[in-house]
């Protein structure tokens, strides 16, 4: 029997699970089956934000904006970069306002998932023949990388 107080916790592991799904089938190409199981887990990772308000970490953010960059590289593949454009820039805003806070500590995880953003935008950018922003974000993500 669960108490009311592991209901996060679960809820975490239910979301990283499915993240985990997505990547296996990922690998075999299926991204149809990918963006449903990403779109399941971003759906658990909101009702988290909803519940946990204040407490939903720095932690749980990445892992949300994972959640986005996984879907983008599956739409990519798709090719779908229009739509791509649309999660990597969810993915990009989540990092670059936890980046802002003052209170956050830039880890490596942030600022490496920040880049990954970053450049996985700037490769969308230059599909869509945008090279100036291309070339922008591209710039951007090394500046984080070598500050």
């Amino acid at each position: 029997q669960f108490k009311n107080n592991d209901m996060p916790a679960l809820s975490l592991q239910s979301a990283l699970n499915l993240n985990n799904q997505a990547q296996i089938f990922a690998c075999t190409s299926d991204h149809e089956q990918v963006i449903t199981l990403l779109d399941k887990s971003a759906r658990i990772f909101e009702e988290l934000r909803e519940n946990m308000n204040k407490d939903f970490g720095p932690h749980l953010w990445i892992s949300l904006a994972k959640t986005h960059l996984q879907r983008a590289n599956s739409e990519l593949a798709m090719g779908k970069p229009k739509i791509a454009q649309t999660s990597c820039e969810h993915a990009t805003t989540i990092l670059e306002n936890l980046r802002n806070q003052e209170n956050i500590t830039h880890t490596s995880v942030l600022l490496q998932t920040l880049a990954e953003s970053l450049s996985l935008q700037g490769k969308i950018y230059a599909l869509l023949g945008d090279t100036q922003s291309a070339m922008g974000a591209f710039d951007q993500a090394v500046n984080i990388l070598s500050a």
